[in-house]
């Protein structure tokens, strides 16, 4: 008797990465289409109705998972970390083709993806969003695994991130995402749901601006052009194309690099090292200028 076979992929990290893994999934099924996709996660959230897997094991949940997955199975399993290659180390490229190059699948641009029922969407738009009579605006100034409040690594500095909910306050229901222990800008509204809802409330705004964290992926995901701001990351490396990326390019003055290990900075944004002489790390008027342009989404959601 055959024995049964299956691919386990494995994945260490947070919302934004799974996300990105849900192209990796689609290349590794190609590459083994007739053995189960096992997806074992913190984030099963991102991967609820995605086609291309078979089944979703959250960490904490593995009850019998050696058993019933690995034990007497002809069983594969990816558990290798793309952060920890050269490739990814020195920014040569995307971490989606890391990651495939990683377990010796082949890349076709295969691309993010999320997946939501109509019912889902019904009661996001019914409930969560009722009586709401502006158009959406949502935010994300702050990353979401640093413990920290503020990351000057990547977080969108408190007041350009004001000053732009500002100008759009008047005309705009301003949805911020954001932790507990981060800063509700003024005139900005907490956007308290769980993540699924979160994420099917990007369908209904109208603009987007976002860090390099969970949201810019969902969008992309999602196939809603947004403006993300970038200070240490890279687009290259971690963005998309359907995105206006606005890079950070104010010069470094300071070099502080002795608790730097595999990465120049850490993306928690230790203070003492900072690298610039302002707290203007980006122009508003770019991002305004972004954040005007009518930019055509691409959702496959009849809404």
């Amino acid at each position: 008797m055959n024995k049964e076979g299956f691919v386990i992929f494995h994945i260490e990290g947070g919302i934004g990465k799974n996300i990105m893994a849900t192209a990796v999934a689609k290349a590794i099924k190609k590459k083994y289409k007739d053995r189960k996709l096992i997806i074992v996660t913190a984030w099963e959230e991102v991967w609820v109705n995605n086609p291309y897997i078979d089944r979703i094991y959250k960490f904490g949940g593995l009850n019998y998972f050696y058993e019933d997955i690995v034990k007497d199975k002809d069983t594969i399993i990816l558990m290798h970390d793309p952060y920890h290659t050269t490739n990814h180390i020195y920014g040569r490229e995307h971490l989606i083709k890391t990651w495939c190059d990683l377990f010796d699948v082949e890349y076709n641009n295969e691309e993010i993806e999320l997946f939501f029922t109509p019912r889902e969407i019904d009661y996001v738009k019914n409930m969560v969003l009722k009586g709401i009579t502006k158009p959406i605006f949502m935010i994300q100034p702050n990353g979401g695994m640093q413990d920290l409040p503020y990351s000057w690594a990547r977080d969108i500095p408190f007041g350009i991130a004001q000053e732009i909910v500002n100008h759009y306050a008047d005309s705009y229901h301003i949805l911020q995402i954001k932790r507990e222990n981060q800063i509700l800008l003024n005139k900005a509204n907490a956007l308290t749901v769980p993540l699924r809802e979160a994420f099917i409330c990007l369908l209904f705004s109208q603009k987007r601006l976002f860090i390099d964290s969970f949201a810019q992926h969902a969008s992309a995901a999602l196939g809603l052009p947004s403006t993300v701001c970038w200070i240490v990351n890279k687009p290259d490396v971690f963005g998309y194309k359907i995105h206006e990326n606005v890079v950070s390019n104010i010069e470094e003055k300071y070099k502080t690099t002795k608790y730097s290990y595999l990465s120049p900075y850490n993306i928690t944004g230790a203070i003492n090292e900072y690298p610039y002489d302002t707290r203007n790390l980006f122009n508003v008027n770019t991002i305004l200028d972004s954040l005007s342009i009518e930019k055509e989404s691409f959702i496959k959601y009849d809404f």
